[in-house]
């Protein structure tokens, strides 16, 4: 384990790693940088990529300056031409993509010397699909940055493996990033469903964008919902079902912590199955999980999340600065497979 994540990624073949930040200001950047420079000097062709907008001089929430994305000879990039015209970088036109932006239309460029650039443009998964049409056919690793919300939850999707990046600026105290990060891995890792019927039953579901149940006799009803899944619909199917019950739950969007409740207080809803189509879609709290676990319902996921590492940054842009040492130590203790580092350390600036 003790490896650059470079070498981790080269080790378990992965062409395309998503850096997600479980908020603004939690080292994403850094991570990202970091990943850049290693896979530069490893003499890797890079695809650099951001959903939404990554590497502004200056925060737009703390009005503080940020990290920069740092570029170097060779990598490819993707961003807005009028973005990439007002920087200093020297970069030539690999493609137009015909993706239309405020910003004017997204590019993909080659740069042809190290320097900062400011990546915007990509707002849609349909969008980051299609970007990567654009890209050279012998790139090694392609690099998205992203972040934990609803707007991007796919991003993990077309990755193949994602670092998570953690830190202060969640919490004032190393056992509240402790605790959120935590929450956070339980959730990107919730278990596969199992069983190749039941995968291709669900797979059918989410291929026509429905919602639907399974009941105890195994008949696949979808629930109809004009604009998103309702209680009233599952209800509804549920007595035309001849109330056989429920034995899985299938929804195609996110799982929160009032739906869950409804479920369970006024459905009567336990011992079942809920699957989402990954672990992005769970949006639960400790306690909802607990309720989960009391009635008997089990929580799975179609596409699970392969998280490569985490990353820690101890500081905040409020003032908050905790004991990076403490905090990679306790998190390592409880996520054992989990390769977990401060970037700035002493530690991981050592590894070869």
């Amino acid at each position: 384990m003790d490896k650059r994540f470079i070498e981790l990624i080269r080790d378990r073949g992965i062409n395309c790693l998503a850096i997600i930040g479980m908020a603004k200001n939690s080292g994403k950047t850094v991570a990202f940088n970091t990943l850049v420079k290693e896979g530069t000097h490893a003499g890797l062709k890079l695809a650099l990529i951001s959903f939404g907008r990554d590497g502004e001089e200056i925060d737009s929430l703390t009005l503080k300056k940020k990290p920069r994305i740092k570029v170097s000879a060779g990598n490819v990039f993707a961003t807005a031409d009028r973005v990439y015209q007002a920087s200093n970088l020297k970069a030539g036109v690999f493609s137009a993509t015909d993706i239309l932006t405020p910003f004017g239309e997204v590019k993909v460029y080659k740069a042809e010397e190290s320097g900062i650039v400011e990546l915007i443009g990509i707002n849609s998964i349909g969008q980051l699909q299609k970007i990567k049409e654009y890209l050279p056919e012998d790139i090694d690793l392609i690099l998205l940055d992203g972040a934990l919300d609803r707007r991007s939850s796919a991003v993990p999707l077309l990755a193949e493996g994602i670092i998570l990046s953690t830190g202060a600026v969640i919490a004032n105290t190393v056992e509240g990033v402790i605790e959120k990060t935590l929450d956070q891995v339980r959730k990107l890792t919730t278990p596969e469903i199992k069983g190749a019927k039941l995968r291709k039953l669900i797979k059918g579901v989410y291929h026509k964008d429905k919602n639907a149940m399974i009941d105890s006799r195994g008949d696949l009803v979808e629930i109809e919902s004009r604009i998103s899944f309702s209680l009233k619909g599952l209800k509804k199917r549920l007595e035309l079902s001849g109330n056989d019950g429920l034995k899985t739950l299938i929804l195609k969007g996110a799982l929160v912590n009032s739906f869950v409740k409804d479920l369970i207080y006024d459905l009567k809803i336990k011992n079942c199955k809920i699957v989402v189509k990954d672990g992005t879609r769970v949006f639960l709290d400790r306690g909802i999980f607990n309720l989960l676990d009391k009635y008997n319902i089990e929580l799975a996921v179609l596409d699970k999340i392969n998280i490569l590492g985490i990353t820690v940054n101890p500081l905040s842009p409020y003032g908050v600065h905790l004991d990076s040492r403490q905090l990679v130590d306790e998190i390592r203790e409880k996520l054992p497979g989990i390769p977990v580092y401060d970037l700035m350390s002493e530690e991981y600036l050592s590894l070869k």
